[in-house]
């Protein structure tokens, strides 16, 4: 046989217990991991905050690093590095950089098949930070060289008054001229021009 509680002891039951239930979560929120973690100003230093690759050729990869330090008093989440083009790629040597100390951001720059100046970003977050964010800048030129490969090419010569071409396959040694085959035979090429030669 079921007993009746009075209408008034049931709200009060339910009061009391809605009161224990803000209570707890309000003393397990207040205490949790993250609050006692958050950096309450978080202090960040990329170095070098810019990195010039000078000339890259077509379609040439390079890496690099850079050093990422917390100067704060906290230790300090980031999310894994993003960049501003699909070019360039990073990562981080440790996720959680402790108080004073610093890791390895290491990225990949892949260049395009056109000659373009390099202006690109890596940037940095953090949870511990929300709204927040760190960049670095990689600069540098994109240049065409026909001879970084194939080490030969084909080309056509013509001759001043000739009513024929030759095929020719032109060749550069590291160190030495440029030379050209034309019918097995060597010929020295000389160049006649006031740009500077590369």
């Amino acid at each position: 046989m079921s007993k009746r509680i009075p209408r008034a002891a049931c709200t009060a039951l339910l009061l009391l217990q809605a009161g224990s239930v803000a209570a707890i979560a309000l003393l397990v929120g207040g205490a949790g991991p993250r609050a006692a973690s958050q950096p309450a100003n978080a202090q960040v230093r990329i170095e070098p905050p810019v990195t010039d690759l000078g000339r890259v050729g077509l379609y040439e990869k390079r890496r690099g690093e850079m050093r990422v330090y917390n100067d704060g008093d906290s230790p300090l989440r980031l999310w894994k590095p993003g960049g501003t083009c699909g070019c360039v790629s990073a990562t981080l040597s440790n996720n959680v950089v402790p108080p004073h100390g610093s890791a390895t951001l290491s990225f990949l720059y892949a260049s395009a098949g056109e000659p373009k100046a390099i202006s690109q970003k890596i940037i940095l977050e953090s949870p511990d930070a929300p709204g927040r964010a760190w960049r670095s800048t990689i600069i540098g030129n994109v240049e065409a060289d026909v001879w970084a490969s194939p080490s030969k090419v084909e080309a056509v010569l013509s001759r001043a008054g000739a009513a024929t071409c030759d095929v020719a396959i032109l060749c550069r040694s590291p160190a030495g001229p440029f030379t050209a085959l034309v019918d097995s035979e060597a010929v020295r090429l000389e160049f006649v021009s006031n740009e500077p030669q590369t």
